[in-house]
């Protein structure tokens, strides 16, 4: 679900990557496409969530794992810092909702 609403917002928005726009190279080889939300970022905090469900000692870890890849994505310039937070707010959203609420 998280996903699906993801690739909606993407459809929508169609707000272009950071290297695309300012016509710069990123420093890892990347398609051209939609940034917004981050893909990576949503799916870092969920498998943080679902991981850190059944470990719950690894939980902050997983989390701190999660911000470092999404500091990394805007750090290669393959997303924006807002592209970054909407990922990981959709995916806390369904992870902290899905596995420890519901």
């Amino acid at each position: 679900m998280a996903f699906l609403i993801a690739r909606i917002l993407r459809m929508i928005l169609q707000k272009k990557r950071p290297f695309e726009k300012f016509n710069i190279k990123s420093l890892v080889y990347h398609k051209g496409g939609n940034s917004f939300p981050s893909n990576h970022s949503t799916s870092a905090m969920i498998l943080a969530f679902s991981i850190g469900y059944i470990f719950n000692f690894l939980i902050i870890f997983l989390i701190i794992f999660a911000i470092i890849t999404g500091v990394l994505r805007i750090m290669a310039g393959l997303h924006y810092p807002n592209d970054i937070l909407m990922g990981f707010l959709i995916g806390f959203c369904f992870g902290y909702f899905g596995f420890f609420i519901l």
